[in-house]
């Protein structure tokens, strides 16, 4: 890839208005997994107004995700709805809560992906949904959106829904489902430290009652 690189961008400087040199330029460093270039490029050629399908555009907001600047992909996205260059729907609205998920803008996230379920019950936007609720510790909400999640799918991020819904039962009392929750969560390498302190939190718990 970093051969084709060199030549695309030689390629480029030479025809700078050929729309296919950007596109292949920014598609080689993604597959370098050179993110920031790719986005870099990609807003380079929205710049020149060759992006024009929505395809184009929801690409450059997912490139602003995988280059670690979910504001940026928030904020594109918003202003592509401003535009009306992109519909609001399901997909883009779930993308809007994601980048917004990622930037820990939680009420912004909520609003967006509550407003994507109008449109399709997904899975996987339950589990963001869930994942929200119980950061903001609206315990309740958490266990439905969570229980929806199941109803629906599975969970695309198991071992942080695991966690996150091991908590939820924690706080809701539900001692034994907690620990069925964080014991999966144990599985997954992210979550598996926090998941086991929860544990050890848990069996202590338990020690002191039935000391007394």
């Amino acid at each position: 890839y970093r051969a084709a690189i060199s030549v695309l961008e030689k390629q480029l400087k030479k025809e700078p208005d050929n729309k296919a040199h950007w596109q292949q330029l920014s598609a080689a460093y993604h597959n370098a997994e050179d993110y920031s270039h790719a986005a870099n490029i990609q807003q380079l050629a929205y710049q020149r107004e060759f992006l024009t399908t929505e395809a184009e555009l929801l690409e450059l907001a997912q490139l602003f995700l995988y280059a670690q600047t979910p504001y940026k992909a928030a904020e594109f996205l918003l202003q592509q709805f401003e535009k009306k260059s992109l519909s609001k729907s399901s997909q883009t609205l779930e993308l809007l809560g994601n980048s917004w998920l990622k930037a820990k803008e939680y009420v912004f996230a909520q609003k967006a992906l509550e407003s994507a379920l109008e449109i399709n019950k997904k899975a996987s936007v339950y589990e963001k949904l869930a994942q929200i609720y119980s950061h903001q510790q609206n315990w309740q909400q958490a266990i439905e959106a969570f229980n929806k999640t199941s109803e629906l799918g599975v969970f695309e991020d198991q071992g942080l829904s695991q966690l996150l819904l091991g908590i939820t039962y924690y706080h809701l009392k539900h001692i034994s489902e907690a620990e069925l929750a964080f014991e999966i969560a144990i599985l997954t390498k992210e979550t598996e430290k926090s998941a086991q302190q929860w544990l050890n939190y848990l069996k202590k718990q338990l020690v002191v009652k039935n000391s007394d």
